[in-house]
Order: C-alpha cells, then sequence, then structure tokens
C-alpha cells in the first residue's frame, strides 16, 4: 500500500511506469488523462480520472490469469488491492522472474518504470523491493546467475542468434517464454495457498481493469521495429531481451 490504508479491492493499472486507480471526476487528487488505443483497424479516444502512485505494496494474496479481449491478463492480489498486467508485457516478464526471489510470507513493494535511457532507448519494467527501499533490497532476477553472467533455472532461450530470427521465430520463442513464466507463476500460486495471509473478505471497489487499460499497458511497454537491433534491456545490469522487444 503507497503509505495509508485504502478501502478494499482497489483496481489497479500500469500506465506510463506508473500504479494508477481509475476515479470519478470529482475525487480529491484526481488527475486527468486522455487517451487513444487501437482497436482493430479503429483508433478510440477518451478521457479518465486517476489516483497515480509511485508504487504500491503488501503481502500477496493470490495470483490469478484471465483471458480477455486484449489477451491473457495476470491479476496480482493483494489484501487491499488487485494489479492487473497484461503478460505480453515487460512488466509481467519482469515480475514473474522477479517474484520467485520474494519471501512470500512478507510484503513487496512493486515499483514501475517507464523513462529513456542512454541513446533515447525506452527503458520499461519494474523494480519488485522487500525489506526496504534501498537498492540491496530489490528482488534479483531468479533466472540470471550474475556470478556466472548466464541464465539459468530453465528460463527458455532464443533458438538462433538474434539476428537470424525472424518474425516467426520471435512469436514461437515468446509464445513458448510467456508459457514458461505462467507455469512458474502457478506454484507460486501454490505455494500462497499454504501462507496464512489476511484477505479482505469485501467485494471489490470499483471496475477490474478496462479493455482501455490493458490495450495502454501493452501499447505502453512495447518496443517499435527501430528498437529491434539494440533490443538488449541493460535496466537491471542484465543484458536480454524483454517480451515486447519483438521484431513486429
Amino acid at each position: 500500500m503507497p503509505g495509508e490504508i485504502l478501502t478494499s479491492g482497489n483496481y489497479l493499472s500500469i500506465i506510463q511506469g506508473t500504479v494508477r486507480k481509475k476515479v470519478d471526476k470529482d475525487t480529491e487528487g484526481a488527475k486527468r488523462r486522455d487517451y487513444e488505443v487501437k482497436d482493430g483497424g479503429e483508433t478510440k479516444q477518451g478521457t479518465k480520472y486517476e489516483i497515480i502512485y509511485k508504487n504500491w505494496g503488501g503481502r500477496l494474496v493470490d495470483l490469478i490469469v484471465k483471458d480477455g479481449p486484449y489477451g491473457e491478463v495476470l491479476e496480482i492480489k493483494f489484501p487491499d488491492a488487485t494489479l492487473s498486467i497484461p503478460t505480453e508485457s515487460r512488466y509481467f516478464q519482469d515480475f514473474a522472474e522477479k517474484i520467485k526471489t520474494a519471501k512470500l510470507d512478507q510484503e513487496i513493494t512493486i515499483c514501475p518504470y517507464d523513462f529513456e535511457g542512454e541513446g533515447g532507448k525506452k527503458k520499461v519494467g519494474m523494480n519488485i523491493f522487500q525489506g526496504g527501499m534501498e537498492n540491496e533490497n530489490k528482488l534479483k532476477n531468479y533466472y540470471y546467475d550474475e556470478a556466472e553472467e548466464k541464465w539459468c533455472n530453465g528460463l527458455p532461450q532464443a533458438p538462433k542468434a538474434y539476428d537470424q530470427m525472424k518474425k516467426t521465430d520471435w512469436k514461437i520463442f515468446f509464445a513458448t517464454l510467456t508459457n514458461f513464466l505462467l507455469g512458474e507463476l502457478e506454484k507460486i500460486k501454490a505455494d500462497l495457498e499454504n501462507i496464512d495471509v489476511p484477505v479482505v473478505e469485501e467485494e471489490p471497489e470499483g471496475d477490474s481493469a478496462t479493455e482501455e487499460e490493458v490495450g495502454m499497458q501493452k501499447d505502453d511497454s512495447k518496443v517499435t521495429m527501430e528498437d529491434v537491433g539494440d533490443a538488449l534491456d541493460k535496466s537491471d545490469g542484465v543484458e536480454h531481451i524483454p517480451v515486447q522487444d519483438r521484431p513486429f
């Protein structure tokens, strides 16, 4: 939770590197956001009012995957909120690769980011903290051995050199990677069932993540064709191709 106790069941999304809750126009602290999102061949426009948070934290209660008009969405459930993340976003890959190193009986804090790095390259993802907000409390990537500088723990790897991968190769690879990470999250979900976590029984406030919010998260974390040649993301000091750095 972001420094204050909120009522149960808030539905949250990640937009432009921040955690957001949709609220009524007259809500204190609400910020207006005009948006447009592509839906097939059409572009939809609209306006939302949101409360914006830098981060969100608490004890994990559950992990639920749901299908929607924009594809699969991971719902990360806290006692007082549900954070929705599309499985095709970089936020999902970062969460899935780092949450494996968390102590599930302790609180975590999710800190998304979206900024322009060196050379104008866009950096999108999330840090997860446990035990404090200092750098040393950042959760490490479970699937990367920093000492050996290599991937580990069964994370699928691209079958060819990156410059030899075709569009179809990337589609197959990222589908394989996403399915692998979803399977790993199922193990965490099972572990959570054996941990005594306080759960709020009241119905969630507001609506679940809308089509626009899910679409925004996916578009927000995509990289264009121009980025493919420089698809190595070093935001965590680890070279890898994020799930949205696809050459199509």
